[in-house]
């Protein structure tokens, strides 16, 4: 009788919207909700890569502003190889605002997945004047055959700071489970400064929040509690910890010191664990 009544207990508790009485996800359960957001955070700045790596190609550079924090990468990387194709058309050649328009087929970028389709970037002014902003679209545009939605606009602050805002954000993946996304970021360019023309000794130190809808269906959000370090010559984060939450449960998770590496540790609970970042989203039930 005990046990039908706490049955009862939990199912008016659920109803009534409290929360008590909901099971605790397991680690593996914490583990697929670290590697989901780690994975959406990869694939929406790749396609940021995309837009720094032909800022030369659209002619949208101008004298850079001086800043005595400056600096390059302390061990700058070769560029990457590339297969497949990547079509970039301007229009208009000359003067702003600018569309450029990049068709991918097959085109890979080091060990980096495959991206297919297109992407749309309409760009008001040189990339680093302050008050200039990027709006990017996608068009059909798959990363490892994983479909990607929404408008990404990155608004120049000072030259060396922007803003990042997505809104919309989608990404479908090939199981037919889905994340959605919406992003309100900050990114400073700490190195790399002094080779504009060179993107993979680039770093961003990055600040704000995310939210959404995860796949398994949960409304989630994302904070920045310790500022993340991207390097553009890495696929994962290197550095920094955010704090991922659903209704009254959370989780930290922690990308490391500084090495460019897919590991990376989660702490829920008062356990810590680490983990294996995956290269391919895993299939989700």
């Amino acid at each position: 009788m005990k046990r039908k009544s706490l049955s009862l207990l939990c199912v008016v508790a659920l109803v009534l919207g409290f929360s008590s009485c909901q099971k605790e996800d397991t680690m593996d359960q914490k583990i697929a909700l670290a590697e989901d957001e780690a994975i959406s955070d990869s694939y929406f700045s790749q396609a940021i890569a995309e837009t720094d790596d032909l800022g030369d190609v659209a002619m949208v550079f101008e004298n850079l502003p001086v800043d005595i924090t400056a600096k390059t990468a302390g061990t700058s990387p070769v560029a990457p190889p590339v297969s497949g194709s990547r079509v970039v058309t301007v229009t208009p050649e000359v003067g702003f605002p600018k569309t450029i328009t990049i068709t991918f087929t097959d085109w890979k970028v080091g060990e980096r997945p495959a991206k297919n389709g297109v992407i749309q970037i309409v760009i008001t002014g040189p990339m680093h004047r302050a008050g200039t902003s990027r709006t990017i679209t996608f068009q059909n545009f798959t990363i490892g055959g994983n479909l990607m939605e929404g408008t990404k606009t990155i608004t120049n602050v000072d030259g060396i700071t922007v803003t990042i805002t997505l809104r919309g954000g989608k990404i479908t993946f090939q199981d037919g489970t889905f994340i959605t996304r919406e992003v309100s970021r900050t990114r400073k360019w700490i190195a790399g400064i002094l080779t504009p023309r060179f993107i993979w000794d680039d770093e961003f130190q990055i600040e704000g929040t995310v939210s959404g809808v995860n796949r398994r269906g949960e409304q989630y959000s994302v904070v920045i509690t310790k500022p993340l370090i991207r390097r553009m010559a890495c696929l994962w984060l290197v550095e920094g910890t955010v704090t991922i939450r659903r209704g009254d449960r959370s989780l930290v998770l922690d990308y490391g010191n500084g090495t460019c590496d897919d590991l990376a540790t989660i702490t829920a609970n008062g356990e810590t664990r680490e983990i294996t970042l995956p290269r391919t989203p895993p299939r989700r039930r």
